[in-house]
């Protein structure tokens, strides 16, 4: 069975129908939370709740060919919402511990990654993080966003540049204090 019969299915309230297209992108979609919140317990319950709402809201879904589109912006709208929430909270010194501690090999790069993204503008940030953790095409993203497809074509590129400049400014800074 496709995807659009799956969606199908799942508008007229077949449950089995939902889960199949939820576990099919889980993965990306936990990729898209944690791009925002940074932090996998957190990305896990963003993923939940949106969900969620996905769920009690795609019989209110219009074009079924946007279903991914839809998707990553509950996740997308659902992270902003922890984050905001969170910013509210005193942090104690326990979180900066978890960050600073040695990990993984490979775990820094993606943290210096995310921290990249995190320096960009809002809208330069959704345009990476709906390319890249959510898969989507320039054409997906500019619709999603209401905008010329060229706009954000230039706009992702100009953001990778930003990322890049910003990820090799930290390497240098990182050599010379050796």
């Amino acid at each position: 069975m496709n995807d659009q019969q799956l969606i199908q299915q799942a508008k007229s309230g077949c449950n089995n129908s939902f889960a199949t297209l939820i576990k099919n992108r889980g993965e990306k979609l936990y990729k898209v939370a944690y791009c925002y919140v940074k932090d996998e317990a957190l990305a896990l319950e963003v993923v939940s709740e949106a969900t969620y709402k996905s769920y009690i809201s795609i019989g209110k879904l219009e074009h079924t060919e946007y279903f991914d589109t839809w998707l990553v912006r509950i996740v997308m709208n659902e992270a902003l919402d922890v984050i905001r929430k969170r910013k509210r909270l005193v942090f104690t010194g326990e979180v900066w511990e978890e960050v600073t501690t040695p990990q993984k090999s490979g775990v820094e790069d993606r943290l210096d990654l995310y921290e990249a993204i995190d320096q960009l503008k809002e809208d330069e940030k959704e345009i990476l993080t709906l390319k890249y953790f959510g898969d989507l095409t320039f054409e997906h993203i500019a619709r999603q966003l209401g905008k010329p497809e060229n706009t954000i074509k230039t706009k992702h590129y100009r953001a990778l540049d930003k990322v890049k400049a910003i990820l090799e400014g930290g390497r240098q800074n990182g050599i010379t204090r050796v």
